[in-house]
């Protein structure tokens, strides 16, 4: 399903097609996560979800638009779920006609109305998969209600739509922004609503894009908990002209996204009926802490304290995408043996797959995913504002001696770390001054004293 979503942007050799691919196969993967249905991790002690919240920064007229084209992957469940909601409504006011010509009928017959025409309950709410930025806080927390066993996403290609709803009265939503991307509860109780509202386990999915002028006052600081929430990518500008010419083989995205949307209903009705753990072999848990821990102290070394929730939440993602791999590749082989023929071998299917194991080969694209990622974040994070100082808190060692370290092998000489320093603008005394202060801090350790050669550590970054 993936390789149907990026395939068609042959990205060889060609940068600019290459970061759109990227860009879009984040947004498919975003969309898709909200089409995951009741499928959960355990992390943390607590069972998640597997929507994921992923914003694409770069410069106006720069290709951002190609997300829209993953937007159509949820059009088809969406226009589901508004329609069967909106039958729903439909029959409830009939049966309130009903229940009020009754009421009528019998007041003139002056006898007591026929109790079972009344309607049972309230007029259903009307529920979606797609959710407008430009919406209340209230009006949120009510789809979120009526949606809590599906899960919601909200899209825009432009960050500055959800900026505006953010700063009015009756908008200001970016705390539930961050419960609910956690799956933390989410309660109210207005005058209006009549009666509390709480939901336990909400789920929402965030794909937007913007530039970074735009992301600075969506989120104006690093104490901010939306930053690290999000998964970020950062586009360059292109400095080349991207042809618009209709393609040769008559393809045209949008109605090949269309037709995946058929594809992506009929996972998402699936995978909502048949409940999906996903868990991960204790290699898997061991590689996970080693390497996130890893991440961690490279931040912590250079005092970057408010930046420590980008490699936390970083590693929750990390398991997010894998897991939601996984139950792709649970629906695809569903799919590909034919099951829903035969009801005796779907359900015999289902209760072999109620718990299902991540692979090797989709943790390892997940962390790949989220590691570069991290770094699109860290890339970020020098350029907001901290509440401790009006200024810009650079992270100057982080950002050098990590690049350097990446460049070279497990072993190395002074000499060819001191060639990485030229190259990343650092002067010999620099060079040596940093390798120093990495050996205090554990990152390398010393091998041979004659000839000099250092060894990375274990939990070093690469």
């Amino acid at each position: 399903l993936l390789q149907q979503c990026v395939g068609w942007l042959d990205a060889e050799n060609d940068e600019v097609l290459h970061r759109r691919r990227d860009s879009l196969l984040m947004a498919s993967l975003t969309e898709l996560s909200v089409l995951s249905g009741d499928s959960r991790i355990l992390y943390g002690g607590r069972y998640h979800s597997l929507n994921l919240a992923f914003v694409l920064l770069s410069p106006p007229g720069n290709g951002k638009s190609v997300i829209t084209h993953a937007f159509k992957l949820i059009a088809k469940a969406d226009q589901q779920q508004l329609s069967r909601s909106q039958e729903n409504v439909e029959a409830y006011n009939r049966s309130l006609e009903l229940w009020e010509r009754e009421l009528h009928e019998s007041a003139k017959k002056h006898c007591e109305p026929d109790e079972s025409k009344r309607p049972v309950g309230k007029i259903p709410p009307i529920k979606v998969v797609s959710m407008s930025s430009s919406t209340s806080k209230n009006q949120l927390v009510k789809v979120l209600e009526a949606t809590k066993d599906d899960g919601i996403i909200l899209n825009s290609t432009e960050l500055s739509t959800l900026i505006s709803a953010l700063g009015q009265e009756v908008g200001k939503y970016s705390d539930l922004l961050c419960k609910v991307t956690m799956n933390e509860p989410v309660d109210q109780y207005f005058k209006v609503d009549e009666r509390p509202i709480r939901i336990e386990n909400p789920k929402m999915s965030l794909c937007l894009s913007g530039n970074i002028d735009q992301f600075h006052k969506l989120v104006p600081t690093l104490d901010d908990g939306l930053f690290s929430r999000f998964l970020i990518m950062l586009v360059s500008p292109q400095a080349q002209w991207v042809s618009q010419r209709p393609r040769a083989d008559g393809f045209v995205a949008e109605s090949h996204f269309e037709a995946l949307g058929e594809n992506a209903l009929a996972m998402w009705n699936y995978l909502r009926l048949t409940p999906t753990l996903v868990e991960f072999s204790d290699a898997q848990w061991d590689s996970h802490d080693s390497i996130w821990s890893g991440e961690l102290i490279g931040i912590l070394r250079e005092g970057g304290l408010d930046r420590m929730s980008l490699c936390t939440r970083q590693g929750l993602a990390h398991m997010r995408i894998a897991a939601l791999l996984t139950v792709i590749r649970k629906w695809e082989k569903y799919v590909e043996l034919g099951l829903g023929r035969d009801k005796g071998l779907e359900i015999d299917f289902q209760q072999k797959h109620r718990i299902m194991q991540c692979s090797d080969a989709d943790f390892q694209t997940a962390l790949h995913i989220s590691s570069v990622l991290l770094k699109h974040s860290l890339a970020l994070s020098p350029t907001k504002l901290t509440p401790i100082q009006n200024g810009t808190q650079h992270m100057r060692l982080f950002e050098w001696t990590q690049r350097a370290l990446n460049k070279l092998d497990d072993q190395f000489t002074v000499k060819e770390f001191l060639v990485q320093a030229k190259y990343c603008g650092r002067s010999q005394s620099q060079g040596y001054r940093a390798l120093a202060q990495l050996n205090k801090m554990k990152i390398i350790n010393m091998v041979s004293d004659t000839p000099r050669i250092w060894r990375k550590a274990p939990t070093t970054r690469v």
